[in-house]
């Protein structure tokens, strides 16, 4: 059984590790300003245009007194770095949408406050900042919606705060925390219809991964009105996680296989019918327990699919010995819509715990809306049709099976899924478990095999990728310092090419 734990993510551990000395000589140490150098480059995102990139870096190594924000432009023949911003160290992670970046950095030394930061980018090449918030946790992404005035920061302790964008003046924009979820959820996706605008936040087990699928069984439920164990009737969650008093006095055993449903609309109504709320702002409410289960209990599901074969068999290991089997699922990294796609539609990257984890995979999931709708008593299997499109045996052509970050596009006219692999940040940075994989998505895309470049020729690690409008890939390689350029238009091979290195 998996008991949730306190971990320590990449602003507490690398950075306390490096100021060790600092902190204990207690002298104030002078630091060259990084200027147009990549140190410690975490995240990357395209423009709105799709004809530059952002580059966030987060000096992890306090080689230099701050961080930046840098501008490349990928078309010139020598990609060029147009702009750089200074900025905190250790950025986190940024996003683009709706002409605005969001930024989020940990904290540094034993500072209390990680910075969260709105950025405007109506002059794409030239990033102006429009207002920062402070939050007591440490950030593992942040992410805008595409086109309503909401945005989301998530934490490493299951912490999760609301946005509201103030369209008339987007400095009053507000940040509320809404909840606790007790496990950090790195992969969010916002849905938007008509009917309104959910949040969805899929488990992510970061640094060393710990915690892997988990098969067991859900034969019967708990009543908490009559406090007891109701036989062969069952209710999505773990027999294990509650069957007597002592496993349902643990919650947290069940959390790193639960995602969240947030319903942005429902929750921005009722944060403005609540006398103590003020206008714009989000409730917070408390999670509930096994025997008093409240509304952000309804609004965790324990995440479970069956994953297939190219035939639409069970894959190995996926075969169930009678219908009360489930295999509970973990460790999400990236959530993503694809251009031109229904918004009911989006993917979602998992990581195995090993090289031969069937876990290694990307999925397309499909939102049934109605369901949605009723999320407080629809089943997980009611509102997810999940199915696999990257993962099986014919895309293994490289040893790095990691999937994370991941962007699904169009490339003179053709869809394709690029996928970047790596281990975590802090534990293998000499190992080569990196590459940069393509998979064609023509039907039947699950019969498209996969090409990947590999870096262990050139020792380098990948970690975190965007990709232009005419074909052009950006990532960077946090323990080297420097970014890799490749050229993924379809007439072009991906492990044949030499990418070009930023420095």
């Amino acid at each position: 059984m998996i008991v949730n734990k306190t971990r320590v993510w990449l602003g507490s551990s690398l950075v306390l590790l490096g100021m060790t000395l600092f902190w204990a000589c207690k002298t104030e140490e002078k630091l060259p300003a990084l200027g147009e150098r990549i140190a410690g480059p975490v995240d990357v995102a395209t423009a709105p245009s799709g004809n530059h990139f952002y580059v966030l870096n987060s000096d992890f190594e306090r080689r230099y007194n701050e961080g930046s924000i840098m501008v490349i432009d990928p078309e010139a023949e020598t990609p060029k770095k147009v702009a750089t911003i200074p900025i905190p160290r250790l950025g986190r992670s940024l996003d683009v949408a709706q002409n605005l970046m969001l930024v989020t950095y940990d904290a540094e030394g034993e500072e209390l406050y990680r910075r969260i930061d709105l950025w405007n980018l109506e002059n794409e090449t030239n990033p102006t900042l429009i207002t920062t918030w402070n939050i007591e946790c440490s950030p593992v992404n942040g992410i805008l919606a595409p086109s309503q005035p909401y945005f989301v920061v998530s934490c490493l302790n299951g912490n999760v705060f609301m946005g509201h964008l103030d369209r008339s003046n987007l400095a009053a924009s507000t940040l509320d925390l809404v909840r606790s979820y007790g496990f950090a959820h790195r992969a969010l996706y916002f849905y938007e219809s008509t009917a309104g605008t959910w949040l969805l936040g899929f488990p992510s087990d970061l640094d060393f991964p710990d915690v892997d699928d988990f098969p067991t069984v859900d034969k019967d439920s708990y009543d908490h009105v009559a406090d007891k164990m109701v036989e062969d009737v069952a209710d999505e969650v773990p027999d294990l996680f509650q069957n007597t008093p002592q496993a349902r006095r643990r919650p947290g055993n069940g959390y790193p296989y639960q995602m969240f449903i947030y319903n942005v609309t429902g929750e921005e109504a009722a944060s403005a019918a609540d006398p103590n709320i003020g206008e714009a702002h989000f409730r917070y409410l408390e999670t509930g327990t096994f025997a008093k289960p409240n509304q952000v209990n309804k609004e965790m599901r324990y995440v479970y699919y069956v994953l297939r074969e190219l035939d639409g068999t069970p894959a190995s290991g996926e075969g169930t010995v009678d219908v009360d089997s489930r295999i509970y699922r973990t460790n999400f990294w990236t959530a993503r819509s694809a251009p031109g796609a229904a918004a009911e539609v989006f993917y979602l990257s998992q990581r195995g715990n090993s090289y031969g984890s069937t876990s290694n995979n990307v999925l397309k999931v499909e939102i049934n809306p109605t369901a949605l709708a009723a999320a407080d008593s629809s089943k997980f299997t009611d509102i997810f049709q999940v199915q696999r499109v990257y993962g099986f045996a014919n895309d293994r052509d490289s040893i790095a099976r990691y999937p994370g970050a991941f962007v699904v596009t169009e490339i003179e006219g053709e869809p394709m899924l690029l996928v970047n692999h790596f281990r975590d940040l802090i534990n293998f940075s000499n190992a080569p478990f990196y590459s940069i994989t393509r998979k064609f998505l023509n039907p039947p895309y699950s019969l498209q095999q996969a090409s990947s470049y590999d870096s262990t020729a050139f020792e380098a690690s990948f970690y975190q990728l965007a990709v232009s409008k005419t074909g052009k890939l950006l990532t960077c390689s946090f323990y080297g310092h420097s970014l890799y350029l490749f050229d993924v238009r379809p007439r072009t091979s991906m492990r044949d090419q030499t990418p070009i290195r930023i420095e």
